[in-house]
């Protein structure tokens, strides 16, 4: 699943006599690959959860069967470590990320006012803040949808409607799923 995911695999194999006994997948985020002038790869260096860092070599250049083998996808980017699928695709895990935020808060608080509170006057900015923080608390969220509101003092209600772009994230959404699941194989459905 590593390699799935960001490109690498590491596992550890641990020798006796020259060969090796036992294999322990590691996390890639615990390693650390050593580069060589003369060898290309010098050695790993894995740190478990940020804890004391210990040297290995590769297993080729082992001379008792302990060290990393690391398997690799291709990376135009960098020679020594490989690159994942959702790498390669993470922009648009990005904007679906920040398209389903920007959802949430559209339908549950609208991610904008609805209307304006206009007064007749000009309001001080104790009174402004005291006018908002009422009309926050008794008509936001979800559960306070549909109110009917009364005023007084001059305050009169402008509603701000909503455009057909505010509500078409579906679009962008469908198409950061279909640039992120091209990567591992899945065809877009070009829609």
């Amino acid at each position: 699943i590593n390699l799935s995911l960001t490109g690498n695999d590491f596992w550890l194999f641990f020798g006796m006599k020259g060969k090796p006994v036992e294999v322990w997948p590691l996390r890639p985020d615990w390693v650390t690959v050593v580069p060589s002038a003369t060898d290309f790869v010098g050695g790993y260096v894995v740190r478990v959860d940020g804890g004391s860092p210990k040297p290995f070599l590769p297993i080729s250049a082992s001379p008792d069967g302990t060290g990393i083998l690391h398997f690799k996808r291709s990376n135009p980017w960098n020679y020594w470590y490989g690159q994942g699928p959702m790498e390669a695709a993470w922009g648009a895990v990005l904007t679906d990320e920040k398209a389903t935020e920007y959802r949430h808060q559209f339908y549950a608080n609208s991610a904008r006012p609805d209307g304006i509170l206009a007064a007749e006057g000009k309001l001080t900015q104790a009174a402004a803040e005291q006018i908002r923080e009422w009309w926050r608390t008794a008509f936001a969220g979800p559960s306070n949808a549909h109110r009917t509101a009364v005023l007084d003092s001059g305050l009169k209600y402008q509603a701000i409607s909503t455009t057909p772009k505010d509500s078409d994230v579906h679009t962008d959404r469908r198409l950061s799923r279909d640039d992120m699941v091209v990567g591992y194989g899945v065809p877009s459905d070009g829609k």
